[in-house]
Order: C-alpha cells, then sequence, then structure tokens
C-alpha cells in the first residue's frame, strides 16, 4: 500500500465476528492475536470520553485485511466530468484551481506537488471512511484530524495552531466528490439493496 488506511472499530468487529468491545481491549493491549496493532486515536464527540479509534489495516492478520480491503464500486453511465460539460470546457480553464481549500492552499508553503501529493492521500482517506460507513460529521471530523497530521508530517510548523486547523476544516464538497464510495459499505452491509440500486439494461 502507498499509505497507512485506517479502520474503525465498529467495522473492524463486524467483519471478525465479535463484539465491539472485544475490539475496544485488543487495542488497550495494542495486539490482536499475536500481531501488533498500529492504533490512532482521534478526539471527537460522544464515544469513551470523546476519543474513537483507528486501527491500521495493515497492522492486522492477512485474512482480515482481505475481507476489510475497500471495494471499488462501479458506476455505470455517471455524470460526466465537470472538464467534459458544456461546449467549451471549464469556466476556470487556464486559472488556478483550488487543491484542498482556498484556505489551506493559501496557509501552507507547499510546493504544488507537495500540495497535491497530500490532497491524494486526503482522498483516499476520505474514500476509506466513506467506505466504512462513517456518518458525515465524522468523516468532516478524521479527514480533519488526518489533514493536520499529513501537513505536519511533511514539516510545517504553524505559529498560529488556531488558524492553520481552521484552515484544515474539510469542505462539503471534497467529500461530496467522493460519495459514489459509500457503495462500498452498502456492499457489505446489504447486498440486496446493493443489487437493486444498480442500473440495468433494458
Amino acid at each position: 500500500m502507498s499509505r497507512k488506511e485506517f479502520v474503525p472499530l465498529n467495522l473492524l468487529a463486524k467483519s471478525a465476528g465479535i463484539s465491539r468491545q472485544a475490539v475496544w481491549k485488543a487495542c488497550q493491549r495494542a495486539n490482536w492475536r499475536g500481531h501488533a496493532l498500529d492504533v490512532r486515536v482521534v478526539q471527537g464527540k460522544g464515544g469513551n470520553a470523546g476519543k474513537h479509534y483507528l486501527v491500521s489495516l495493515a497492522s492486522l492478520p492477512p485474512e482480515l485485511q482481505l475481507r476489510l480491503k475497500p471495494i471499488e464500486p462501479t458506476v455505470q453511465n455517471g455524470p460526466k466530468p465537470i472538464a467534459c460539460r458544456g461546449r467549451h470546457g471549464r469556466a476556470d480553464k487556464g486559472k488556478k484551481r483550488v487543491v484542498i481549500s482556498r484556505q489551506w492552499d493559501a496557509f501552507v508553503p507547499f510546493d504544488a506537488g507537495t500540495k497535491a501529493k497530500i490532497a491524494e492521500d486526503l482522498k483516499q482517506e476520505i474514500r476509506g471512511l466513506l467506505a466504512a460507513g462513517a456518518a458525515w460529521g465524522h468523516v468532516k471530523l478524521f479527514a480533519r484530524n488526518f489533514l493536520v497530521e499529513t501537513t505536519r508530517s511533511w514539516g510545517f510548523r504553524p505559529s498560529d495552531l488556531a488558524s492553520f486547523e481552521q484552515a484544515c476544516s474539510i469542505p462539503w464538497t471534497l467529500v461530496s466528490e467522493e460519495l459514489p464510495y459509500r457503495k462500498v459499505h452498502q456492499f457489505r452491509t446489504n447486498r440486496k439493496a446493493y443489487e437493486d440500486s444498480r442500473p440495468r439494461e433494458r
């Protein structure tokens, strides 16, 4: 894998066929049947004192990795890309485009290539969260925390932490662009609804 993918405890428990509490205890020990777990703790509302646990897919046993590996849904007859709409293409053709958000783009000092790499990692994180069935609010929260950590990992040390975290807020448009990955969660949890929603030829 090119990056670490993390899964929430409820999805891990369902895939392993055990209770969420049993998975939580394994996270506390940082060990799963002899495998050292890579656990990330993120702050949010509710849960255990506002803490949410995510487990690295790469640290799980191979059989669980296969069950949890994201399935990329096939979207047939989807809408044309924005760049292809209209006779004259994009209205902003030739202009500088937003990478993540105008605020984040202006706040960080990275070159275009680094920004693009961070943006791609962020999209992968959002896709994984949507595929795991995370709620919209949680997707935005976890994605913001991921963007904060990833930006710092590239060596950026902001002097104004409050402004930096505000700049890392995730636009709804960024999440909505990856909504087809919700189909992955539906595929895993409700196969009949997934099959019924697929376009069929007449």
